[in-house]
């Protein structure tokens, strides 16, 4: 593509970039702050982030599809890429995936909002797929084991502005963020860093069910068992713990010698988190900042954002 031809399809997109800045914050701010989702001691959504698409970011993912064969016009931008503006929302456990889709449906059923296609689940999990399906999503697996719900919301059908809203478990984030650093901006050719990011999706999963499984052994406690009656685990968080054990290749019952007293420690100039002081390491009094660089629509893209926290 001639570099003229790069500087029409940018120039259209700063033409709408304020409006779908409003649009896209709007929609942000409705999911993030949904009085359903921030209750008090009972928060659905744990954060959310959001951004618009660098220029040169778009350039090259302009690229990136017209290698693949597609032909990007001014009049076709809007339709082929859709993640212009995009937002992430976490969450604890995948049951509460549930309350965010049907805020969502419902602002789509009130006519405030345009889905541009059928919601996508991706994730290579059978029974997740199977959960994704009772919500009425289409379920696709990709070989990376990229794992989230992804929906294009417009504020009428034939609007170019569009707002991909991601929608996926804490433990899905964590993968996504790992996978980022092994995989941008090269796909590793390392086997083993291959196999071992293959190996954490699938921790990923067990941990999802097994916070499933804690938080319904938690209320059944509270509701049914009395305070000092023991309750045994139940089959499913069994058959989580087991597969993550399975996964790191650890046995099931060992014995882990834990620090009286845990500091934080430096190794080299990174903090590991809170375990015992090796010799010779360096306690920290506080927590090192978290830089707020973001990969919103998982093809490797890393841009700055906004973070936000529900309530």
């Amino acid at each position: 593509m001639s570099t003229g031809r790069y500087e029409d399809l940018l120039r259209a997109y700063d033409e709408i970039a304020h409006d779908l800045r409003i649009f896209s914050n709007g929609v942000v701010d409705y999911i993030g702050q949904h009085p359903t989702l921030v209750m008090p001691g009972d928060e659905v959504i744990h954060s959310y982030k959001s951004r618009l698409k660098d220029r040169e970011h778009l350039r090259a993912k302009i690229a990136r599809k017209e290698g693949e064969g597609r032909v990007i016009t001014v009049d076709n931008i809007f339709d082929e890429i859709t993640d212009l503006a995009g937002a992430r929302f976490m969450h604890l456990f995948q049951g509460q995936f549930t309350q965010i889709d049907s805020v969502i449906r419902r602002r789509v059923e009130l006519g405030d909002w345009h889905l541009s296609e059928r919601p996508k689940a991706y994730t290579w999990d059978p029974e997740a797929a199977a959960f994704f399906r009772k919500h009425d999503l289409d379920t696709n697996e990709k070989a990376s084991a990229y794992t989230s719900v992804h929906y294009l919301i417009r504020p009428r059908a034939n609007s170019p502005l569009c707002c991909e809203v991601q929608v996926r478990t804490l433990f899905e984030e964590i993968w996504g963020e790992v996978d980022h650093r092994i995989n941008y901006p090269k796909k590793t050719e390392n086997l083993a860093s291959r196999e071992q990011i293959a190996v954490l999706s699938k921790i990923v999963g067990a941990g999802s069910r097994l916070l499933d499984s804690l938080t319904r052994v938690h209320a059944a406690a509270d509701t049914e068992a009395a305070p000092d009656e023991p309750k045994s685990n139940s089959p499913m968080e069994t058959a989580a713990v087991v597969a993550v054990a399975e996964a790191l290749e650890v046995p099931q019952a060992c014995e882990l010698e834990m620090p009286e007293e845990p500091v934080p420690y430096l190794i080299g100039e990174k903090e590991s988190g809170i375990a015992s002081a090796p010799s010779g390491s360096e306690p920290l009094g506080e927590d090192l900042p978290t830089p707020l660089v973001q990969d919103l629509d998982g093809d490797g893209e890393k841009v700055e954002g906004v973070v936000g926290e529900a309530g």
